[in-house]
């Protein structure tokens, strides 16, 4: 999984090898981020970012919402 400590290829790892500081979320935690907040938020990066193709899910949505305003990065191996 690529939020797994035990994966040497998760994003959590390759961040700490660049010495970058970064959150990560998984995708059924939308909620929770957004009644937490994101204004601390400047930069987001989404990994599998085909599974918001579709503008009328509940899930972009919530996504559009945590985006809005900030630089996004959008990631994906599926054309």
């Amino acid at each position: 999984m690529l939020l797994e400590k035990s994966n040497p290829g998760s994003w959590l790892n390759v961040f700490s090898d660049f010495k970058v500081t970064a959150d990560f979320e998984s995708l059924g935690k939308l909620d929770d981020l957004i009644d937490r907040g994101t204004e601390k938020y400047t930069n987001i990066i989404i990994d599998e970012a085909h599974r918001f193709r579709t503008e009328t899910t509940v899930t972009y949505e919530k996504l559009a919402e945590i985006c809005r305003g900030k630089r996004i990065v959008l990631v994906t191996a599926t054309p």
